[in-house]
Order: structure tokens, then sequence, then C-alpha cells
């Protein structure tokens, strides 16, 4: 099976705001990350707002009009002074609407990896954990030599763009390749698990044919 390429060049460094004009507003754009990133949880109002980054007005509009075009529905629960709502996944466009949220998820980390690049000399960048839904360790491990000060800002900002709270390591050169060589508990749970190769210039992953790529 060859490498698999789960990225693009296209549209990358305006993937987010595309959509946002695609689905109407940043506001419905917001909202649907959160349900579709979410699809078994149920929110109440002011939870999106917060979770959202996005004024309550702004989300009591939207997750009428949702409701209205069937994507969400109010949720059955013992809490008489709140309503919830949850997807609904039997949304004639689930897969569609699913699918765009998730390819916009990839081109906005592909704009990620292309800034973290610019702050220092990264010879191995590994996405998991939370960036690919799944459980790890860490979601970012970096190894090399990068400006921590510069990188903290970038990965807060990031943040805020995708609505998810993200978690890094970075290590030197010579820690990682001690790491590996006393079979780190930490560093092989990283390396076994689902994850995207964004930058491999230790060639670490070059005949690991099942090993996805941002590029």
């Amino acid at each position: 099976m060859p490498r698999k390429n789960i990225g693009g060049k296209e549209g990358g460094t305006k993937s987010f705001s595309g959509l946002e004009q695609l689905f109407g507003s940043k506001s419905r754009f917001n909202l649907l990350k959160l349900f579709f990133r979410n699809p078994d949880k149920e929110f109440f109002v002011r939870e999106m707002a917060r979770l959202g980054n996005t004024q309550l007005n702004a989300i009591r509009r939207e997750v009428q009009n949702l409701e209205e075009l069937g994507i969400i529905q109010k949720a059955e629960t013992s809490d008489s002074k709140k309503i919830f709502y949850r997807l609904n996944q039997k949304f004639i466009l689930f897969s569609e609407v699913s699918a765009l949220i998730k390819k916009a998820e990839l081109l906005a980390e592909k704009k990620l990896v292309d800034r973290i690049k610019e702050l220092g000399d990264i010879k191995l960048c590994i996405l998991t954990g939370a960036l690919l839904g799944t459980e790890a360790p860490t979601d970012l491990l970096l190894v090399g030599k990068i400006n921590r000060e510069a990188l903290a800002k970038l990965i807060s900002k990031f943040e805020k763009e995708i609505n998810k709270s993200v978690t890094y390591t970075v290590l030197s050169i010579d820690e990682y390749k001690h790491r590996k060589s006393l079979t780190d508990k930490f560093l092989f749970s990283i390396i076994e698990s689902k994850k995207i190769i964004a930058i491999d210039e230790l060639e670490e992953f070059a005949n690991d044919r099942e090993v996805s790529t941002l590029f």
C-alpha cells in the first residue's frame, strides 16, 4: 500500500475563511465544527458560545437556523432548566458536511506546520492525539531546534482558530535518539499511535508504507 497523502496544496492558507463563506458565517461554521467534532455529545446554548468562542446572540440565531435545517435537534435530558442540542446524524448531508470540516482541519494543520518550519530547524514533526481524534500523550511532537516562545504563541493562536486545546512536546535530536534507544514509553506510545508525519528529515518513517503524510 503506498504512503497516503491526505493534505493538498489548494487553498491551504484560506481553508477556514473559505468554508465560513460557504456555510454562511463564522458563527455557523464554528457551531458546525463543535457538533461534528463531538457527534455524540449534547450542548446547551451558553456552552456552545463559550466553546465556540462566539457571541451568545449569534449562537442563538445559528442554533435556530441549524435546527430548522435538520442538522441539529433538541436532546431529551433530565435537566428541565436547560435545552440541550445534539447533532442529527441522520441528516441527509451528514457525510458530506463532515468530510468538508475534516478537510478544513487538515488544511489548517498544514498551515500550522508551514509556520512551525519558520520558527527553527525541525527534523521530525508528528501530529497525533486530539488533532486526529485519538488518544495520545501529546498532540504534536517536534524534534529539533525551535523558538519556544514563538511556538507557544503560534499554538495558542491555532487553538483559537480550531476551538480545540492542543498539547505539544519539543525534544532535541539527542534527547529523541536517547529516549528511542531506551524504548521510552512516552515516545513509543506516540510512534505507535494513529499519526500524521508532517516532517521527517531524520527518515524515521521512510520505509513505513502505512504512515500517513500531510503533504
